[in-house]
């Protein structure tokens, strides 16, 4: 690899010749190993060759506390089609350009990262051409010296977002992932069910994207607060309570408190008017908000909607939260929501 460098005042360009490099996979001497037969021997198509080299550009720098990155990268797909024959998988690779964005804004104890790819001439997971668009969003926030105690502890929320959805390499198509990490223990949740990925001709997404008032009924710690919620149609069930579906959302405050969840609601339809109950556990991070006395809480909400398009609908939602006496002290917070729903 050849890297050039130029700095300036707060920014720096980075120049790269890349060699053209092969995914090494696992043989029978290794353990665990994969359960495919593949081929040592790479094949190329498609504008890529074994004695491509790959180039690449990359500017990044800060303003105030906001960093960004801008980059473009033109050479051979690090993730090759994996293509049948003889009774093993060849890994076959194709010349690539990529675009690239990243962002990240620094506030205090928290960080919010995003960052998105284009990608042109890339094979997907059946072995098809295409061009697709990879995006995520996150945030990070550490409290320190929790417990009176030498411990940190992280809070890492990210969301991932792929337009080829199940034709992707990899299972973070449309996912949201949970971190929470100090010097003692971590706790992963990962909610592989967040945004199923089912064939588009077989979607029936809701998504709703909310903003209101948290704790409202506290004068001292009501904060503004805005969320997004999923809802997958097609994991729907007819009960004796009534229409049951799996949920899951975020939301975080003004005060950086953060609530993620999951669980379930039910649908009633009277006409164009859509009333909605739901109970959702999650994970609390207090931020610089109210302590609410315990990491886990329980989300009770009722949401009431009305149809204004075929696809789409305004609401209103009220919600309590509570830890149900798991913590020492259980306050509990009211919050009210204005909704927009949409389905794909």
């Amino acid at each position: 690899m050849i890297n050039v460098k130029k700095y300036f005042e707060t920014s720096e360009l980075n120049f790269f010749l890349l060699p053209a490099t092969t995914n090494t996979y696992p043989t029978s001497k290794v353990r665990p190993q994969l359960a495919l037969n593949i081929d040592t021997n790479n094949t190329y198509a498609d504008g890529a060759s074994k004695d491509n080299i790959g180039m690449a550009l990359r500017w990044s720098g800060y303003v105030n506390e906001y960093d960004y990155g801008f980059s473009y990268y033109e050479g051979n797909s690090k993730d090759p089609a994996l293509v049948l024959s003889s009774g093993k998988f060849v890994p076959k690779y194709s010349e690539i350009t990529q675009l690239g964005l990243d962002l990240q804004a620094t506030r205090e104890d928290t960080l919010y990262k995003s960052e998105v790819v284009y990608r042109e001439n890339e094979y997907d997971y059946n072995g098809n051409i295409e061009d697709y668009t990879n995006l995520i969003l996150g945030f990070e926030h550490t409290n320190y010296g929790i417990y009176e105690k030498n411990w940190d502890l992280a809070n890492i929320v990210e969301y991932s977002y792929d337009t080829r959805s199940s034709n992707s390499h990899h299972g973070y198509q449309n996912d949201l992932f949970l971190l929470f990490n100090d010097k003692e223990w971590k706790i992963v949740l990962s909610i592989i069910f967040l945004f199923s990925t089912l064939n588009a001709e077989e979607k029936n997404t809701e998504y709703n994207i909310y903003s209101g008032m948290f704790d409202f009924s506290d004068d001292g710690k009501k904060s503004t607060l805005v969320g997004f919620q999923h809802q997958n149609e097609n994991l729907n069930r007819d009960t004796f309570l009534g229409n049951l579906s799996p949920i899951t959302g975020a939301l975080i405050t003004a005060d950086n408190a953060a609530y993620v969840y999951t669980g379930v609601q039910a649908q009633y339809k009277i006409g164009a008017m859509n009333i909605t109950p739901s109970f959702t556990p999650g994970l609390y991070n207090q931020g610089n908000g109210k302590d609410l006395g315990h990491i886990l809480e329980f989300k009770s909400e009722v949401q009431l909607s009305f149809d204004i398009f075929k696809e789409s609908e305004l609401g209103l939602s009220y919600n309590h939260l509570s830890n149900a006496s798991l913590g020492d002290k259980n306050p509990g917070a009211n919050s009210y929501m204005f909704n927009f729903f949409k389905r794909f």
